[in-house]
């Protein structure tokens, strides 16, 4: 049986970003959501650079998720 995933995010213009806490199964996800710093897409899962688009669920302890979204907001 597979688990499905967090995927890839994106933001309306006006936000900054945004952030919730996740809890599926038996795993706590911290997902936050931001515009890329030089304007492109790009993930963090750990702290670590992430080259998937998704991420996969797992059956417990917690995971700390930054997704950055390509463009630029109206800075409002």
């Amino acid at each position: 049986l597979g688990l499905p995933s967090i995927s890839m995010a994106a933001l309306p213009s006006e936000w900054p970003g945004f952030s919730a806490r996740l809890k599926l199964g038996g795993a706590a996800y911290h997902v936050t959501v931001e515009r890329g710093r030089d304007g492109k897409a790009a993930m963090e899962i750990d702290g670590k650079p992430s080259r998937a688009r998704s991420v996969e669920l797992v059956a417990g302890g917690e995971v700390e998720v930054v997704i950055r979204v390509a463009g630029k907001g109206s800075g409002a």
